[in-house]
């Protein structure tokens, strides 16, 4: 009975021993691995390098996301008309109009243009509908004049800070085309949004760092993952220092996976 314990116990032993030899052949091959999958290109270690290799953690780039927001604008501006009864114009107003990220433009715009030659300066007053981009846009609508008591269609196209339009008046179908500089500016695009898969956090670069830092203990992070040169520092494991993977960044931000969010 003596002799089948001792066989008993050798056995444990050796499934023990066979284990451990497993376990470091396993951690052997990880050295082989990238230390931070898509976080950097490469990285170098100053000492002991197989306690960081496959740590996990990882970067990507995060994904744009297309956005709108109404903007307001209001401007003033000269005009010049032509044809019979023609003249300069005093003219200004508002827009109200949406952009979105791609430099898509929908709105509408409200304006009173007041005639310089006249002694009178009955003005007239126009509510157009606008389409088009950040660059170009088309304009129609409606107004009054008051001068002539009459209802005018109007349309147009817009560039920064100038404008080609006409008046058309149904009543004597007179139409009344000019031309306008004015301080509209370029409409800016609405910035796209960064999003990340449900396992990634959005960070900066200096996050990004700091959250691969705080893998290790002790360690602690050296500028970040967007500068050359950064890397992370422990006093008893050395120093790491990565090669920026820009690939996984836009507008300065990534998307960081720590190990404890990575899918399995």
């Amino acid at each position: 009975m003596e002799h089948h314990r001792s066989v008993g116990t050798t056995g444990s032993f050796g499934t023990f021993l066979a284990a451990v030899i497993v376990g470091l052949g396993v951690h052997a091959a990880s050295a082989d691995g990238p230390i931070l999958d898509g976080c950097s290109t490469s990285g170098s270690f100053d000492y002991d390098s197989n306690l960081l290799a496959g740590t996990g953690g990882s970067c990507a780039a995060p994904t744009l996301v297309g956005q709108d927001q109404w903007q307001t604008q209001a401007f003033f501006g000269l005009s010049f008309s032509f044809g019979r009864g023609g003249g300069a114009h005093l003219t200004g107003g508002v827009r109200r109009v949406n952009v979105d990220s791609y430099g898509n433009v929908f709105g509408f715009e409200s304006n009173v243009s007041v005639p310089l030659s006249d002694n009178a300066k009955q003005p007239r007053a126009r509510m157009l509908g606008l389409a088009g981009t950040t660059t170009f846009l088309a304009n129609a609508g409606f107004g009054w004049d008051v001068g002539q008591a009459a209802f005018l269609l109007n349309g147009g196209v817009q560039i920064p800070y100038a404008r080609l339009g006409a008046d058309y008046f149904p009543s004597n179908s007179k139409v009344e085309a000019f031309v306008e500089a004015n301080t509209y500016s370029q409409l800016p695009a609405t910035p796209f949004d960064l999003a990340c898969n449900e396992f990634a956090n959005l960070e900066t670069p200096a996050g990004a760092l700091a959250n691969i830092a705080a893998m290790f203990f002790g360690a602690f992070a050296v500028g970040d993952l967007y500068t050359p040169g950064s890397g992370i520092s422990n006093g008893a494991l050395g120093n790491l220092n990565l090669v920026q993977n820009f690939d996984a960044y836009v507008d300065g931000k990534t998307c960081f996976v720590p190990p404890d969010l990575a899918p399995s």
